[in-house]
Parts: C-alpha cells; sequence; structure tokens
C-alpha cells in the first residue's frame, strides 16, 4: 500500500470514526510497523526543575499519524524533521523508557470496573449562544427523578437555566461563561457528568476546556434562528472543535420546537444541513455516531415525556441519553504512567487546595504522593471523590481511575502555585516538558474568509485548560488530491471553499509546557490553534522536541 494515501483518507484517519474506540481497544497497537520515525541524537540535559535533575531523553516513537514520505529529494533536510542536529533531542513518553518508571500493579477493584463498562461517562454542552443550552440541562436536572433539588411550591415555571448558571453575573447578563458541572443517573443507572459550555464567541476557549474532557457531546440548535447560529455563530466552530478534540458521538438537540409549532418540514430541513456538515470530511463524525432529538426547553416536550399525536415517533430527549455507545474502555490505560489534569480550583482551606481533575490515563489512591507539573512541587492527595459518591463502597472511593472526573484535595503544597491545567503524576513518572514541538495539523475552512498561515504566523495554542501564545516555526510539506507531498517547504497554508488543507509543521510555544505525542497520551497531544477569536486549526503532536540552548 503506498504510504501517500488519498487526502480523504487522510481526514479520515485524523477523524477516524473509530477514532477512541480503536484506541482503547485490546489490539490498539497494532498499526502499520513499516514506518520508522528519525531518530535522534541523545544529549545529555542537565536543567534543573525544583533542584531535580531531569533524566536523559529517550528514543522517538512511532507516531499514529506518519508523516508522509517527500517524494523528491529535498535541497536539505530541516533540523526539526531529522531530529539529527545537537541542538535538538526528541522525548519519547514510552512507560518501558528509563524516564517513567512502571506503574505500580492495577488494584483488582479497578480491573473488575473496566470489565463491567461502569466508567462514567462526560458529555459536554455544547451550541450557539440563546440556543437553551443552561435550559436543556437545568430541565434535565430540575426534573429528574432522583434529584435533591429543592422544587418551589409555586406554579410558576423555574428558572432551569439558573441551576448551571449560578453566578450572579451570569444571571444578570443571562449568559454563561464558565464550566458548569452537574451530574445525574440515566434510567438504566449510568452516570453521566455533564459540563455545560459557553456559547458566546468571547468565551470559545472555556468550551475548548470543557471539550478535552468529554467523551460525547450534545450539540444544542435554535431551530428558530439555525441560519445564523451555522452560518456566522458558534454551531460550526463547536461541531468542529469537538471532533478535533477527540469527541465521536454526538447527540443533536433541536430546541424550541414549540416556537414553530413543530413543524416537520423545518425540523427535516435544520437535521439534514447539519448531518450533511458533520458527516462530511471538513468535519470528519462517523453517520453512525450521530442523532437528533426535538425538545422544547421551556415547557419540557419531548425531554422526559414523550411527544403525544405527533409525527416524531423517536426516544425522548431522556431516552436518548441512554443510548450513548459504550464508555471507551480504559483498561489499556489503567496500565499507563498516571497524568491527572486539573481543570479548575475549586477552594484553598487550611485542610488542603480543593481541585477538580480529570483522569487522562493511570490511577491513584487516597493519601498516594504526586508531583504537580510544570513545578515538580510534591503534595499529597488527601481526599478523592466522584460526582456518584453516594453509590460506590469504602474500597472503591479510595480510588480514582482513568476516565473519571473527580474532586481532590491536595495538602502540604503552595496554594498559589496550583492552577488549572496542571498534571498530576507519581514522582517517577515525570511527563516530557517543552515548547517545541511537530506536529499534523488540518487548517479549517472559513465561509466568510480563508484561513492562511505562514512561516512565522503568531497564533494562540489551546491544548485543555491551556492557552499559550506560540507561533508557526516551520511549514514542512502540505499534500495534494492524489496523497502526494503538494509542496515541500510551502510558503504559506490556505484553506479555501469547504477543503480542509493537512500540513506537518512545527510548532513554538512562548514558555514550556506538559505535552506528549498523541501516541502516547492523546489528550496531552491534542490542541487547537485560533487567532483573532477564530478557530484557524486543528492538531495532534508526532514528535515532542526540547531545545538544548534554552
Amino acid at each position: 500500500m503506498s504510504r501517500h494515501r488519498n487526502v480523504k483518507h487522510m481526514v479520515d484517519d485524523y477523524y477516524d470514526e473509530e477514532d477512541d474506540d480503536y484506541y482503547y481497544d485490546d489490539n490498539y497497537d497494532d498499526y502499520d510497523d513499516s514506518y520508522v520515525a528519525p531518530k535522534a541524537k541523545p544529549k545529555a540535559m542537565n536543567t534543573p526543575i525544583n533542584n531535580k535533575q531531569v533524566a536523559k531523553p529517550q528514543q522517538p516513537n512511532k507516531p499514529i499519524i506518519k508523516p508522509p514520505q517527500v517524494t523528491t529529494k529535498p535541497k536539505s533536510e530541516p533540523q526539526s524533521l531529522t531530529a539529527t542536529s545537537p541542538s535538538f533531542t526528541v522525548h519519547s513518553t514510552s512507560t518501558n523508557s528509563h524516564t517513567s518508571a512502571p506503574s505500580p500493579p492495577v488494584p483488582e477493584i479497578l480491573i473488575r470496573e473496566q470489565n463491567s463498562h461502569n466508567t462514567p461517562l462526560t458529555v459536554v454542552i455544547l451550541g450557539h449562544v440563546d440556543a437553551g443550552k443552561s435550559s436543556v440541562t437545568g430541565h434535565l436536572l430540575y426534573h429528574h427523578p432522583s434529584n435533591n433539588i429543592k422544587r418551589n411550591n409555586n406554579k410558576q415555571t423555574p428558572q432551569y437555566a439558573w441551576l448551571l448558571d449560578e453566578d450572579e453575573e451570569e444571571r444578570a447578563h443571562g449568559v454563561t461563561m464558565d464550566i458548569a458541572t452537574k451530574s445525574l443517573r440515566t434510567a438504566s443507572g449510568r452516570l453521566l457528568v455533564l459540563q455545560d459550555a459557553p456559547g458566546h464567541a468571547d468565551y470559545v476557549p472555556a468550551a475548548i476546556t470543557g471539550t478535552a474532557l468529554a467523551d460525547a457531546a450534545l450539540l444544542t440548535v435554535d431551530v428558530t434562528d439555525f441560519a445564523t447560529a451555522f452560518q456566522a455563530g458558534q454551531l460550526r466552530e463547536h461541531a468542529l472543535l469537538a471532533r478535533g478534540l477527540g469527541v465521536s458521538s454526538l447527540l443533536l438537540v433541536l430546541n424550541k420546537m414549540d416556537l414553530i409549532d413543530w413543524r416537520q418540514d423545518i425540523f427535516v430541513d435544520v437535521q439534514q444541513q447539519l448531518v450533511e456538515f458533520l458527516i462530511s470530511p471538513q468535519c470528519g463524525f462517523a453517520a453512525s455516531k450521530v442523532r437528533c432529538v426535538p425538545v422544547s426547553a421551556v415547557n419540557g416536550e419531548n425531554i422526559y415525556t414523550p411527544m403525544k399525536d405527533s409525527w416524531y415517533t423517536g426516544p425522548t430527549l431522556w431516552e436518548a441519553l441512554d443510548r450513548f455507545d459504550s464508555t471507551p474502555q480504559y483498561r489499556k490505560l489503567l496500565e499507563k504512567p498516571s497524568r491527572l489534569l486539573i481543570s479548575d480550583v475549586v477552594a484553598s482551606t487550611g485542610s488542603g487546595v480543593s481541585v477538580r481533575a480529570k483522569v487522562l490515563q493511570g490511577w491513584v489512591q487516597t493519601n498516594e504522593t504526586v508531583v504537580v507539573w510544570p513545578y515538580g512541587d510534591e503534595t499529597k492527595l488527601t481526599k478523592l471523590q466522584r460526582f456518584d459518591v453516594e453509590s460506590i463502597d469504602k474500597e472503591r472511593s479510595q480510588y480514582a481511575s482513568a476516565g473519571e472526573l473527580i474532586d481532590a484535595v491536595l495538602t502540604g503544597v503552595d496554594a498559589m502555585r496550583i492552577s488549572p491545567g496542571q498534571i498530576l503524576t507519581r514522582p517517577n513518572q515525570r511527563p516530557p516538558l517543552a515548547k517545541k514541538c511537530q506536529a499534523t495539523i488540518i487548517v479549517l475552512s472559513k465561509q466568510q474568509n480563508n484561513n492562511v498561515i505562514i512561516r512565522g504566523a503568531q497564533v494562540t495554542f489551546h491544548m485543555h485548560s491551556l492557552d499559550i501564545p506560540c507561533h508557526i516555526s516551520k511549514l514542512h510539506c502540505t499534500f495534494k488530491p492524489g496523497g502526494s507531498v503538494l509542496h515541500e517547504y510551502p510558503r504559506a497554508l490556505a484553506a479555501h471553499g469547504t477543503s480542509n488543507v493537512i500540513a506537518l509543521v512545527g510548532l513554538t510555544l512562548q514558555v514550556p509546557i506538559c505535552m506528549q505525542t498523541f501516541a502516547d497520551c492523546r489528550p496531552l497531544g491534542r490542541f487547537v490553534l485560533r487567532r483573532a477569536g477564530d478557530t484557524i486549526a486543528v492538531g495532534r503532536i508526532e514528535m515532542v522536541l526540547e531545545d538544548s540552548r534554552d
């Protein structure tokens, strides 16, 4: 098989319909072994971090997305591509390396839980501003059979959105400004952790944070203003962000159906336009992973109660939530080095710092010592709490495993040195800290204007909770429709019309962060590039580079 695959296949490779399912499958290591990553010349590094010596870097791993070979001999080989320059070394994050010790044996109770497919599912709520995201989610929470929210005795319609928008400023402006996290159990007993993301253009970075932690998404659509939201709003951007950040299952919630008298023709038209875009190569969702449900958040139609005497005979939103694909299998990730991402600092008290964190891979237990990166401070996890704390036994409550969103208390550390975006690991499992990487990016097309990226372009690099100034340091190559190299070292990358551009580039961040190759840790290998308030590209890291002169 030719290594220069068709560009459509390259897009499918990036947006693989079984993207995360394959990663968590027992055979996820069985990718093409024909590609051999460039070898790096090891170089001793003596940069102290918190008065500790950094271990010598190791040989690079094979990335999952293989940079296509150049068919013609270049005039000169770029340093970062060959990684043979004495100024650069490549960090590998393989668990077999001397820089990352093997994890302790996985507790039997965690193995049994993973085999029972009982891992909670994190769902992000996306959509254009005023689409009714908070109202839909609030209705689900308020009318949930087992909720502990005190209902008013009067007959006035409750402020459903206020169950998510708890900040006074959010309520005063009627706009969600930050991620709100709630949880509920479906009819089958499955735990859903819901993250209500802002829809306003000014708060897209917060939406990126919520999406980066999600396994699935609800995309809320205002059917009365679909054209504006889709062509000029955040609806299209949120869909692209969701797929680019690894969300593979999507539930479309067509809201405000009561305002159009539940007209079937409008519902069908909006659904067709959305699905056509979502399953196109430009966005990349699989048709089998996209579903659609019409609702009215104000009066609760088709949220819990089915429609009567209606043309719509499908599931309610409550029923559709129970039909998401099974939670990705995290068993393989349990054996990987521990990686916990701090997404929020909840409070600081005399007993420690309370944080919200997502277990990206591995596992931890109560009273275990961990290190806060990039500072290198040691701290102790004195408390771990899942959102379904009332439903788990005492032994299980001592652990947090891959895929879980938890609240934790850190002790023995300065609260001023704890912030969102930091990574917690075991002391002997240090992640790579770098500000240079080589990545495969997809430059997204815009209908209003074309995205153009040149060497040296200043952009903002978004990874989970972080947004870091960055510049494009190298443009290695782009590809033409046949799959072969279109340009080696092009002068610019430009996406036109509905066609995305795939390229291999070098990135240099303003400050070092914890980053890994996509093959080693997907959440620390995915990123988004934004400029002037627009998302211009999504990407994944193929090599982590370290400039020894820094």
